[in-house]
């Protein structure tokens, strides 16, 4: 369980990352929000799901020493029983708390169900399709639950609510964002102690704010007109009100980000780069986070082309430890740990890697000899030196490859077709040795000589034309000579230094650059600084002037009396209306 969570949590942080930095303020609300949903149901499956890996394993007579070797490595030392009854275990008193987390959190989003359910059910309703009006007697902001749209029914009747509104709500109906809240709510019920799913369930809730406030602007509205109507209907204690845990509501605390959104324009190619971004981002997570079980099987060592020629297989003995042997050998080619090495090489790099070993060591490293399309011959060489080494002699003998692995060897002879491509191309090459003359030998040919001769049995040998003397090979370069190696460094040395000096040279140009502007700015001339605002007794004051009609808590009082009040209290608020034809009104309460 704790594995998972740890999985779960880190995967959702890194998606939720991305979506803050990358997503959250393009207009590609759509997109946004399936991705959100997306990435909280991904990030729940993905550590659930097992990735099979098929291990090609021969068996090899040192089968019996892994598995003893394993044991012994993985046995823990018993505790003693004073001291194991000593433990406290915690685990059922969390489980407990978790199981009473669920239930209350399972009981408040049941209980917010119930009560959308009583108000559609106890309210008159006005069917406007494909939506239901549900008009309420509760002075409730406008909110949108599946079809129906809960309004307050005064306002509704007395044309209140501007239109802009509605069609707000009807687009929160239209595109069933109640399906998006529903699966975070119950998500949450589960991981109701994950803070992570406050964070994607607040995002959620805000993109559909976007969606719908696009589809109002689609219609034609003006956005500066759009806007003025959001803070004329909203007030910030709107919310405190009514805050609907299951329904889609206009909300006052995000209308700073929805206003920027508004205005924020992005470009086409910004769209496919993020959008194409998620895949390789899904890909890693995927790959990070999911099980790996590993499959061991064993395989067939022989080719079905070639009988002399081993096409695949994989020894390995897994054990801990940090030190490593890792042998691959391909047709004529030795790999030991990443280094390419020669035949005659070879013993002596085990040697050299070996050297540092205990004898401890031998059983505990993990060894893994691969070796691929291979013929019989080269296999036996590479044994051979390996059976030199004191890496094996210290294993009593031990084999890099399967015990057995010549049994695999069957022998039927070569095909009259390949007898036939033998002997043309053995009589050309004994031909062109002969005469020593334009000797031009083909990689292929002698791979195909070597192959269809690997697979002819003795009498074929025999009657075919005699296998040419090729030349050996040419060994790989030899490493660089101590000299060359100094004289590497002494390159590498210098180039740095002229690197370190350029990098000098540049930071004392920003650090002048620094100084130049910072000189600027001192020698800049001082802006004015901005008048000073008046006070509630100055507009009064201006409002006496006026004429203006004062009510202080819906009360009518006279301007003087206005002017004492505020002498009094200067913490007070004040409302000011005026109008062409008629005289301003000054209302002035504790707040408004």
């Amino acid at each position: 369980m704790l594995v998972y969570l740890i999985k779960f949590s880190a995967c959702l942080a890194i998606l939720l990352l991305f979506y803050k930095l990358l997503l959250e303020r393009e207009r590609i609300h759509h997109f946004k929000r399936f991705y959100l949903i997306g990435a909280l149901l991904f990030s729940l499956l993905v550590p659930t799901l097992v990735l099979t890996e098929q291990v090609a394993v021969y068996p090899t007579p040192h089968t019996d020493l892994v598995d003893q070797t394993t044991t012994s490595v993985q046995e823990v030392p018993s505790v003693p029983q004073k001291l194991e009854s000593d433990i406290l275990d915690i685990s059922p008193i969390l489980w407990i708390i978790y199981f009473l987390g669920i239930i209350f959190f399972g009981i408040t989003f049941v209980k917010n169900l119930f009560q959308i359910f009583q108000r559609i059910k106890n309210n008159p309703k006005e069917r406007k399709a494909p939506y239901t009006r549900v008009l309420l007697h509760q002075d409730l902001p406008p909110h949108t639950f599946f079809n129906y749209i809960f309004l307050n029914r005064a306002k509704l009747q007395s044309n209140e609510i501007p239109k802009e509104v509605l069609l707000h709500e009807e687009t929160h109906a239209r595109q069933k964002h109640s399906v998006d809240v529903l699966i975070i709510e119950l998500v949450q019920v589960v991981f109701w102690f994950h803070p992570l799913l406050y964070l994607i369930r607040k995002s959620i809730k805000l993109n559909h704010e976007f969606l719908a406030d696009s589809a109002v602007l689609k219609k034609g509205v003006a956005s500066s007109t759009y806007q003025n109507t959001l803070l004329s209907y909203l007030s910030s204690d709107s919310e405190k009100k009514y805050r609907p845990l299951l329904a889609n509501a206009i909300n006052y605390s995000s209308i700073k980000k929805r206003f920027t959104i508004m205005k924020r324009q992005t470009s086409r190619k910004a769209i496919v780069l993020r959008s194409i971004a998620v895949l390789p981002l899904a890909v890693i997570l995927l790959l990070g986070f999911s099980k790996t079980k590993l499959i061991k099987q064993e395989i067939n060592l022989i080719d079905k082309t070639s009988k002399e020629v081993l096409s695949s297989s994989t020894v390995s003995y897994q054990y801990e430890g940090k030190k490593e042997f890792i042998l691959h050998v391909n047709a004529n080619r030795i790999e030991l740990n990443g280094n390419i090495l020669a035949l005659s090489e070879f013993a002596k790099a085990v040697d050299q890697l070996t050297k540092d070993w205990e004898e401890t060591d031998y059983t505990s490293i993990p060894v893994r000899a691969n070796f691929s399309n291979s013929t019989l011959a080269f296999i036996k060489k590479v044994e051979t030196e390996f059976g030199k080494t004191h890496f094996s002699k210290a294993n009593e003998g031990m084999k890099i490859f399967p015990a057995d692995y010549q049994k695999t060897f069957i022998q039927k002879g070569a095909s009259r077709e390949q007898m036939r491509e033998y002997n043309a191309l053995a009589k050309k090459y004994n031909h062109m040795f002969a005469e020593k003359d334009n000797i031009h030998i083909k990689r292929e040919d002698m791979e195909r000589l070597r192959h269809i001769y690997s697979l002819m049995s003795d009498k074929q040998k025999d009657d075919a034309e005699p296998f040419p003397d090729f030349p050996s090979m040419p060994e790989p370069p030899m490493p660089p000579t101590a000299l060359e190696e100094v004289k590497m460094e002494a390159q590498i040395r210098i180039e740095k230094e002229v690197l370190e000096e350029q990098e000098t040279k540049v930071e004392k140009l920003e650090k002048m650059e620094k100084q130049e502007k910072v000189m600027k700015e001192q020698l800049a001339p001082t802006p004015p600084s901005p008048p000073t605002p008046k006070s509630p007794l100055e507009h009064v004051m201006e409002m006496a002037e006026k004429d203006a009609l004062f009510y202080y808590k819906n009360k009518r009082i006279s301007s003087d009396e206005a002017i004492d009040i505020l002498k009094k209290d200067m913490d007070l608020s004040l409302d000011i209306k005026k109008t062409n034809d008629e005289l301003p009104v000054v209302r002035i309460d504790t707040h408004f």
